[in-house]
């Protein structure tokens, strides 16, 4: 029974060789496995994020706050421009407040005029800026027929 006895501890050896290689080939595919996946997760991270920014669709909540931001400011001019002209065309004394307006010479003193005056005024009695008197200007030239 020795010889036989020894045989199966060779073989038992030899099983438990080839099983002690194997654990080790799994264990090195594992991680090889895992660390592609962590690559591979950290580059979807970084594609959201990064790229994800110019996605149909997707916007940052700092680029929609800004957004709206100049889209109120836009608004709030042309309602204190329409103001302006609305002012500036009422009845009374309107052909005398035109031949001022026109007898300066240039468009930046008669967008300065008007940005003096009374009429380029917001609600709170501050002087509008340059760009809402010059569409004030505009639109009294429009509604005079002058433009």
């Amino acid at each position: 029974m020795s010889k036989e006895s020894n045989e199966l501890e060779r073989k038992l050896r030899d099983a438990q060789s080839s099983l002690q290689v194997a654990n080790k080939r799994n264990a090195d595919a594992l991680a090889k496995r895992t660390q592609h996946l962590i690559w591979a997760a950290v580059g979807g991270v970084a594609i959201a994020v990064g790229g994800g920014q110019w996605f149909p669709g997707y916007q940052l909540d700092s680029t929609a706050s800004r957004e709206s931001e100049v889209a109120v400011t836009d608004a709030t001019n042309q309602v204190l421009a329409h103001l302006c002209a609305e002012r500036f065309s009422r009845k009374d004394g309107l052909n005398e407040r035109l031949e001022e307006l026109e007898s300066h010479s240039s468009e930046y003193k008669q967008v300065t005029f008007l940005r003096e005056g009374a009429w380029g005024v917001d609600l709170d009695g501050r002087e509008v800026d340059h760009s809402v008197a010059m569409n004030c200007l505009n639109l009294i030239y429009a509604a005079t027929d002058k433009g």
